[in-house]
């Protein structure tokens, strides 16, 4: 048996809509090949197709902080060595089920997991490899964190006794404790989004931070001295996917909403939807995660 290769030129890109009519240059499936102005690139051979049980998912996390790449696991945290090889850092931790968020300041990780902080140090810095601390005691710890100029952003944080899960609480520059009472620069403050909601993702931008919620999204643009922030709704009509259905770069960010579409949302202030629905309909039992190749301009989803 023979195979034979039928060309399709000028392709225009996976179906952005459920609806198309027939004979577009739109592709409903793709196997390792991407997508490129003059055609199809394949990305390797053959690979299995479908979806891998994973009882970990969607752990390990990885993030890179100077030039090093740190594994953050359910209750384990490690580094990749030069040579490929893991080395552990910390284990043993008080941990939920609940996956990372991390805000990244340039000596120090600090890393939440919804019910215990951990951070990580440079080399050189007090605190070293292999010398990490948990912060659990008294300070309110949330779903997610990021960092912005300095400040912590803590979002549905457990605060004053009680959850308050459509709260965004932000800390006074360089400190990790949210409390208003504790905070005399007045930098400290929180705001309480207008949809309700859980706070499930804090993305840090160039022009603020985007809070993302299972009900909206809402961009914290930074005011004049006190380190306050206004809120601006971005959308009422979508919630994003997961605690991890967002990424990007400092310009714009790309996040997988509620109704299975694809939406970006620029450091200017635009939100566009890019649709992809019928190829992001995923299981209700996922986890998507989303992450952004910078070199190339690309999005890959996991789940």
């Amino acid at each position: 048996m023979k195979e034979f290769y039928y060309e399709i030129p000028n392709i225009l890109g996976y179906a952005h809509e459920t609806i198309n009519t027939p004979n577009t240059k739109f592709l409903r499936v793709g196997l390792n090949g991407r997508i490129l102005p003059n055609g199809v690139e394949t990305t390797g051979p053959p690979m299995y197709y479908g979806r891998i049980k994973n009882p970990l998912w969607p752990y390990p996390q990885s993030i890179v902080a100077w030039n090093t790449m740190l594994l953050f696991h359910k209750q384990v945290v490690s580094r990749m060595n030069p040579g490929g090889s893991i080395g552990g850092l910390l284990k043993g931790f008080d941990t939920c089920n609940h996956p990372w968020s991390f805000a990244i300041y340039p000596e120090v990780v600090l890393a939440c997991n919804a019910q215990t902080y951990v951070y990580v140090g440079k080399k050189g810095h007090p605190t070293v490899w292999g010398e990490l601390a948990q912060i659990k005691y008294g300070l309110p710890v949330g779903t997610c964190i990021c960092a912005y100029n300095g400040q912590m952003l803590i979002g549905a944080p457990w605060a004053y006794g009680a959850q308050h899960r459509d709260w965004i609480m932000w800390t006074k520059i360089g400190s990790v404790d949210a409390r208003l009472e504790y905070d005399d620069t007045f930098e400290a403050g929180y705001h309480v989004t207008s949809y309700g909601g859980e706070v499930k993702a804090l993305y840090s931008m160039s022009s603020g931070v985007v809070a993302c919620s299972d009900q909206g999204i809402t961009h914290l643009i930074p005011v004049a001295h006190p380190h306050m922030y206004m809120a601006k709704v971005i959308t009422r009509n979508v919630g994003i996917a997961g605690p991890l259905a967002i990424c990007g770069d400092q310009e714009m960010c790309i996040i997988l909403g509620t109704d299975h579409n694809l939406y970006t949302y620029s450091a200017e202030g635009k939100f566009s939807r890019m649709g992809y629905r019928e190829t992001l309909d995923l299981p209700k039992d996922s986890c998507p995660v989303l992450s952004y190749n910078m070199d190339r301009s690309e999005v890959y989803i996991g789940y």
